[in-house]
């Protein structure tokens, strides 16, 4: 389901459902889940899934199927922009209760007209739009990345034969162990010196 979120002005803020004489003041699109105890799923996101609590009036983000070293700091600038546009409280940004998930609390409307959910998840919604090319430009060079490895140009692969055939390859002698060649005695070793 597509998700449009239609914020109205007033004299008084901000009105969820706009009424008769009303400018529209802002709009966003974007793809969204409710489930089935009305909760909203945004996962617009490549690494981060975002999930609006409004019973509970909170926002958690949760990793997508693999964790790596960019979910936490991902994780830290959604809630930054969240809060420097003032839709969660920064002192209650902390771990969830699921393995590598954070989440913070939406801050309470200051008037009657103003619905938070609504706010956050149009708020949500622009930061979206605002990191979209930087997720592009991501997606592009990790499919570039797996493109070199499973199918590399002719400078940066070999065809099979190209490689001479030898009996003993590399720099490691498989006969005998690294790690004793200084303290103990080895009549392999005794031996190849009494060759040369």
């Amino acid at each position: 389901m597509t998700l449009k979120v239609t914020i109205m002005s007033d004299e008084l803020g901000v009105e969820a459902d706009p009424g008769e004489g009303q400018a529209l003041q802002a709009q966003v699109e974007m793809t969204a889940r409710r489930s089935l105890s009305g909760d909203i799923l945004v996962q617009d996101h490549t690494d981060i899934d975002i999930v609006v609590y409004p019973d509970e009036m909170t926002v958690v983000t949760f990793p997508k199927k693999t964790l790596n070293d960019r979910v936490y700091a991902i994780q830290d600038h959604f809630f930054k922009y969240l809060a420097k546009k003032g839709v969660i409280k920064r002192e209650t940004v902390q771990s969830g209760n699921l393995f590598s998930s954070l989440q913070a609390d939406i801050n309470p409307a200051y008037s009657e007209n103003v619905d938070p959910v609504q706010t956050a998840v149009f708020i949500i919604g622009k930061y979206l739009h605002q990191e979209a090319p930087s997720l592009l430009r991501t997606k592009r060079y990790r499919d570039e990345e797996v493109d070199k490895m499973t199918d590399p140009d002719d400078k940066n692969s070999t065809r099979l034969g190209e490689v001479p055939q030898g009996e003993e390859k590399g720099t490691m002698n498989t006969r005998m162990s690294p790690f004793n060649w200084e303290y103990s005695y080895s009549p392999l070793r005794e031996s190849s010196h009494e060759e040369k």
